[in-house]
């Protein structure tokens, strides 16, 4: 099966929790991961709107990969408002 791959170049953000150098276990899954946040300013519609088309593209190639991501919380929105209340 050959392997999709999707590029997408940024304007200026910023990374938190970042996990690229070593995995990660995320919530007592077991399972090690890499990753990372993206910090994006609201205001920078430039920059969210392609990353929002991407995201919409990739659930199209594979909606497993973010349907099944946590068990724990279920299916939650990807891109996520800093200032509002985190899903349980």
């Amino acid at each position: 099966m050959k392997k999709q791959t999707l590029k997408l170049v940024t304007g200026l953000v910023r990374f938190g929790y970042v996990h690229i150098f070593e995995p990660q276990c995320l919530l007592d899954s077991g399972d090690s991961v890499y990753s990372l946040s993206i910090i994006i300013k609201k205001t920078d519609i430039e920059t969210l709107n392609p990353i929002k088309k991407a995201i919409e593209e990739l659930i199209a190639i594979n909606p497993k990969v973010f349907l099944n991501r946590s068990k724990k919380f279920g299916v939650y929105d990807i891109l996520q408002d800093g200032d509002q209340k985190k899903l349980n």
